[in-house]
């Protein structure tokens, strides 16, 4: 079984580097929860991180960039929301596509930091 997973988060007022650390404290949290609920499972389960960001993407207009979010996120099965991005017009944007398509998806927050809070990845099971 293979997960593919997009991040939407929220970049205006973020520089690369805090965008770069987000996503890398994501990426951690998902692979620690998918060893604990689905990987004695399936031994052949992989993931795969969909590259949702480029730097360059921020310099783009704003219609543009989201024509390339969007590509990308079509190939998910699944997409994780960083905090703050109900606030954000381009992660609304991705989030009403993953609605549109039935891409599930978890939406992190302050007093929901741990992707997937253990139980919608064994949903995909």
């Amino acid at each position: 079984m293979k997960m593919t997973i997009f991040i939407s988060q929220p970049m205006r007022g973020k520089t690369p580097e805090e965008i770069h650390a987000m996503r890398v404290a994501i990426k951690k949290l998902v692979v620690m929860a998918a060893a604990r609920t689905v990987v004695e499972l399936h031994t052949g389960f992989r993931i795969k991180f969909l590259k949702s960001y480029h730097p360059r993407w921020k310099t783009l207009p704003r219609e543009k960039a989201m024509r390339k979010s969007l590509r990308v996120l079509r190939k998910a099965n699944f997409a994780i929301f960083a905090p703050g991005w109900e606030c954000s017009a381009g992660c609304k944007t991705e989030h009403d596509f993953c609605l549109a398509h039935g891409i599930e998806h978890f939406e992190m927050d302050n007093t929901n930091p741990a992707p997937f809070g253990y139980s919608v990845i064994s949903k995909n099971t």
